[in-house]
């Protein structure tokens, strides 16, 4: 940060997590980026110019970009102090304001299901999204938010046994 400007400059591809403060997540899609800090996010353009945008919900825990069989730019972004992944397409990499139009979670489409603490994510070629969710496991739901299966945390894989052996 500069006078209040945001000023970026990306020698090679990083994968970069910080905390409350820090950058936590980046994504590029095109020449445009967008960087996230804790419950801020900026677009940045190809030169290198970052425009804060209107503040999100929650922090951001990751942020992921896609491009899709038609080749349409997808982003999306996990808010696990809301139990929820946005997704959206990116239609122009430059105006980045009303993009994140799908919300999935907590509720999935399917009854009794939720997303928690979603933490991480990605997307598999048949469209299925793949969410690591600290408080269920994994969770597979498709880009509408139907949940189609889960594992990992509904049942412990060995028996812990407190007291004497």
């Amino acid at each position: 940060m500069v006078e209040g400007r945001l000023r970026v400059s990306i020698v090679q591809r990083v994968f970069w997590h910080g905390g409350r403060g820090d950058v936590n997540s980046i994504a590029a899609i095109g020449d445009a980026l967008m960087v996230t800090a804790f419950d801020r996010w900026f677009a940045v353009t190809g030169e290198g110019e970052g425009t804060r945008r209107p503040d999100l919900d929650s922090f951001v825990a990751e942020t992921r970009a896609w491009t899709v069989s038609n080749g349409a730019q997808k982003l999306g972004i996990c808010l696990p102090e809301l139990g929820q992944l946005r997704i959206g397409t990116v239609r122009n990499p430059r105006v980045w304001d009303t993009f994140l139009t799908t919300q999935i979670g907590p509720s999935l489409k399917k009854r009794g299901r939720s997303l928690q603490w979603p933490i991480s994510f990605d997307f598999a070629p048949d469209g299925r999204i793949y969410v690591l969710d600290a408080s269920v496991g994994v969770v597979s739901i498709d880009e509408d938010g139907t949940y189609i299966t889960s594992w990992g945390a509904d049942k412990p894989s060995v028996d812990i046994i407190f007291g004497p052996v």
